[in-house]
């Protein structure tokens, strides 16, 4: 199984992070395009940082690779990659000067492989691009439909209550309401 979710319960910035859950041994599971086609001068220096964390990371180490484009193919430049095991958040980061040919850059995140037992859990959070010291894209993984889907249960279960009965206790039904709607938000979170 090789899962990527949204996490509203583990992250660095409010309101969540990227989630990849992998326990296919050697393979990767990917989030998909971060960014794809970001614009780049060639001789530049070029950093990509970000926060990971990892729980039974056994195979197939995680990491944020970047592929140049030249016009007419990508290729790998390089990847900013996060040591094999269980990690606690930590930042990673890595610079490299632009190749001559290169003229935009894209990203996606890849979870390393834990096994059918324990599978490998990888969290990404902050992705930050600088070119020549400049930022130029930063990607917090932030889904609020949680926090929107409970405050639409609350604002319209409490009206209801109020409005029904004309009883400012019955407003009240906005707790279920909000609780309600946050489980939907949550369940419609896909990356």
């Amino acid at each position: 199984m090789r899962k990527k979710e949204y996490d509203f319960l583990t992250w660095t910035s409010f309101p969540s992070s990227a989630k990849l859950t992998n326990d296919e041994g050697g393979d990767w599971a990917w989030w998909g395009w971060i960014f794809t086609n970001l614009a780049v001068t060639p001789g530049a220096k070029l950093l990509v940082k970000f926060k990971a964390k990892q729980q039974d990371v056994l195979y197939s180490v995680s990491h944020i690779p970047v592929d140049g484009y030249n016009g007419k193919e990508w290729r790998r430049l390089w990847s900013v990659s996060v040591p094999l095991g269980t990690l606690g958040w930590s930042e990673y980061s890595a610079e490299i000067t632009v190749p001559s040919d290169v003229i935009a850059i894209r990203s996606s995140p890849a979870g390393g492989a834990g096994s059918k037992e324990k599978p490998g859990v990888t969290w990404f959070d902050d992705v930050e691009v600088y070119l020549d010291g400049k930022l130029i894209f930063k990607e917090g993984f932030s889904n609020w439909n949680p926090y929107l889907g409970a405050g639409a249960g609350a604002a319209v279960g409490g009206a209801g209550g109020y409005l029904v009965t004309r009883k400012p206790e019955y407003a009240l039904i906005a707790l279920p309401a909000a609780v309600i709607g946050g489980l939907v938000g949550w369940l419609t979170a896909s990356p």
